[in-house]
């Protein structure tokens, strides 16, 4: 039994598993629109009053380790998606994961809104998996381990 709402508020947030996939970074490395393309919804976990770090964790966590991992997340306003004629709707899986929706364009063309979605992202917050683990252990000065190059550029 879920304790999260079937209505997802717009105060929420969710996150999206970004995958090294093409059509999702640009030239530049940043974020494009593909990130946000999934014809049957796509999907997100919400915050559910999480801390970032835990929906994260839970996110890969539950990734199958026979398909590609996550090389980041994005985190997103709720009430900033459907400020761009977006919606997020809860799909929780039973027994699995209380905390999964999805987010689809209200009126779904043939072809991926790239302003709206490309708003989306530019409004969302990129959480690297190297400051994920940042967060959780802050490293102290004698946990640290110096990794010197030989003249050779391997590793010592």
């Amino acid at each position: 039994m879920s304790f999260l709402s079937d209505i997802v508020t717009n105060d929420e947030f969710v996150f999206r598993g970004i995958l090294d996939a093409p059509g999702v970074f640009d030239r530049n490395g940043k974020l494009s629109t593909g990130c946000l393309k999934q014809s049957n919804g796509v999907s997100v976990d919400r915050d559910g009053g999480r801390k970032d770090s835990d929906v994260v964790e839970f996110m890969i966590s539950r990734r199958p380790t026979n398909r590609k991992p996550f090389v980041k997340f994005l985190k997103m306003n709720v009430g900033n998606i459907r400020n761009h004629e977006w919606e997020v709707e809860a799909k929780p899986i039973e027994n699995e994961n209380e905390f999964h929706a999805e987010m689809r364009e209200k009126y779904p063309k043939k072809h991926l809104d790239a302003e709206n979605a490309t708003a989306i992202i530019n409004e969302g917050t990129e959480i690297s998996l190297p400051e994920i683990k940042q967060q959780e252990t802050p490293k102290s000065p004698d946990r640290c381990v110096k990794h010197t190059e030989s003249s050779s550029g391997v590793g010592v």
